[in-house]
C-alpha cells in the first residue's frame, strides 16, 4: 500500500508525462516578501508579521530570507 504523497507524486509526474500538470500558478502565494520586510523595518516581530499577513511563521522567516 502507498502513501499519499507517493501517489500524489507519481500523479504529478503522470500528468507531467502526459502535459497536462503545469505546477504552481505565479501569484499564488498569500503575500508577499516586500510587506514582510516593510513589516520587519517597522520592528515587528515574526509572530506578528505572520498574524498580518496571514502566513505560517516559517513563511515569513523565507519571506526575509528572500531579500
Amino acid at each position: 500500500m502507498q502513501h499519499s504523497k507517493e501517489r500524489q507524486a507519481i500523479g504529478i509526474a503522470l500528468a507531467k508525462k502526459r502535459g497536462v500538470y503545469t505546477g504552481r500558478r505565479l501569484g499564488t502565494t498569500k503575500a508577499t516578501p516586500a510587506r514582510a520586510r516593510a513589516l520587519r523595518k517597522q520592528k515587528l516581530t515574526i509572530p506578528e508579521i505572520a498574524q498580518a499577513l496571514g502566513v505560517k511563521q516559517r513563511t515569513v522567516y523565507n519571506y526575509l530570507s528572500s531579500g
